[in-house]
């Protein structure tokens, strides 16, 4: 009886045992807090560093094996930390016993093994790095300060290498001025074109909003041949009908407008590119509804004086 109370005992202890250790998870993360698993950036001289991250262990790490899978269209540079263990092998099946355990017990806690350095010359969309196990192990293996193994998580990190498409008003369709030193006056207008550079895409869409100086009034606004919902002011979303051809120094119209100033004198008075209320940062879409995130810019109207005035009925048959 007394073994048999034992033997209760011991299964009550190693159930709860079984409670107080978590899943690990294993990831290359593109910052060192672990908590970024996708990113994006330029092409060469771009350069994206990852993170080769022990997370939510709950337990004092001694050692680790799995390998790492990368896709093939990013060149990297692999910098595992030696200092702290001894390292066999190489991203194909890399196993990993450490010198000093490493306490990872906290959502917060996470143990640094490697870090990475990718990059490209040409444009990369998605590319996965993955976490699998060591060709000697059924699945990624994280072990604590007693050698004993736990299954861990292997986690997948998406990279993009992508230059940045950026939006932003002109006076030009070219896009070359999005400066302007003008006269104004009731009736004058000031044509203006929102157009998309940089992108390197076939581009089917975008996300953005107009902020406007308060001296400056919209007249009209007539955007490129698309499904548009809201508005400029309030913030737009757009899908192209006609994809816009945007390589090296080809732009995308978005949008032609005509701007009023009426008699208001100002200097730089800015219109400025911003993310659509729903969205963190502008956004441009390829022809496969890819989203990218985008730049947006600031043009500046300086109006010098007003020219002279016209009568109402002529400002009126502007809208016309």
């Amino acid at each position: 009886m007394k073994n048999w109370k034992c033997a209760i005992v011991a299964v009550v202890v190693l159930a709860f045992a079984s409670l107080a250790v978590a899943q690990p998870t294993i990831g290359v993360y593109f910052d060192e807090a672990g908590a970024s698993l996708d990113t994006s950036v330029e092409p060469l001289p771009g350069i994206a560093t990852g993170y080769l991250l022990i997370k939510d262990a709950n337990m004092l790490v001694g050692g680790a094996a799995f390998s790492i899978n990368i896709d093939p269209a990013l060149t990297y540079n692999f910098n595992p930390l030696t200092e702290q263990g001894m390292f066999l092998g190489d991203e194909s099946g890399l196993e990993i016993g450490l010198y000093n355990w490493m306490p990872i017990f906290d959502p917060e806690d996470v143990g640094l093994l490697a870090t990475f350095s990718f990059y490209s010359l040409t444009q990369v969309i998605g590319a996965e790095i993955s976490i699998g196990s060591h060709p000697n192990y059924s699945t990624p293996i994280v072990a604590n300060s007693e050698s004993v193994q736990f299954e861990a998580e292997g986690l997948t990190s998406h990279l993009t290498i992508h230059s940045t498409p950026t939006i932003g008003v002109y006076f030009d369709e070219a896009g070359v001025d999005n400066i302007k030193i003008t006269n104004g006056g009731v009736g004058v207008v000031h044509y203006a074109y929102i157009l998309v550079k940089n992108a390197e895409m076939l581009v089917g869409g975008a996300t953005f909003k107009l902020e406007l100086d308060p001296l400056i009034m919209i007249g009209s606004a007539s955007p490129a041949d698309a499904l548009v919902l809201g508005s400029l002011t309030t913030g737009v979303e757009m899908g192209l009908y006609s994809y816009l051809p945007v390589f090296g120094t080809d732009v995308g119209l978005l949008y032609s407008m005509y701007l009023m100033t009426f008699d208001n004198i100002m200097e730089a008075a800015p219109l400025t590119i911003v993310s659509h209320p729903a969205y963190e940062v502008p956004t441009v879409a390829d022809n496969n509804a890819y989203q990218f995130d985008a730049e947006g810019e600031t043009a500046y109207l300086t109006i010098v004086v007003p020219t002279e005035e016209k009568a109402w009925g002529e400002v009126k048959s502007l809208y016309r």
